[in-house]
């Protein structure tokens, strides 16, 4: 089972950020499916709720379809204890996330509010 370190070194490597409405989004994308399940799984029993979603796309270079699996935190609570208990180490990361927008914890979530960095 992968650890916090592993998850938040996996995130700084092959992970992105971004908003989509109103909402911030935490997305991870691999081509192993027991990876991707098993991150679910320890994301999970830390109360981060992600959904996985498996993804066709055409490599128009090289003409050839891929399929990988996508791994999405947006539900508010689970992005604020990500960036809380998971945490980022990339500076392309941090820098995004401070630029994006404060994020605040969640109503009668507890916890501290304001930028996490």
């Amino acid at each position: 089972m992968p650890t916090i370190n592993f998850i938040r070194g996996f995130f700084d490597a092959e992970g992105c950020t971004y908003i989509e409405g109103k909402s911030m989004v935490i997305e991870m994308n691999q081509y192993d499916k027991d990876l991707i399940m098993n991150l679910a799984m320890t994301l999970k029993r830390n109360n981060i709720y992600p959904y996985i979603r498996y993804q066709e796309y055409l490599d128009k270079r090289r003409s050839k379809i891929y399929s990988r699996y996508v791994l999405r935190i947006k539900r508010k609570s689970s992005v604020y204890k990500f960036l809380t208990k998971i945490g980022l180490h990339h500076p392309k990361h941090i820098k995004k996330i401070s630029c994006l927008r404060p994020l605040q914890a969640p109503k009668g979530g507890g916890g501290r509010s304001g930028m996490l960095t």
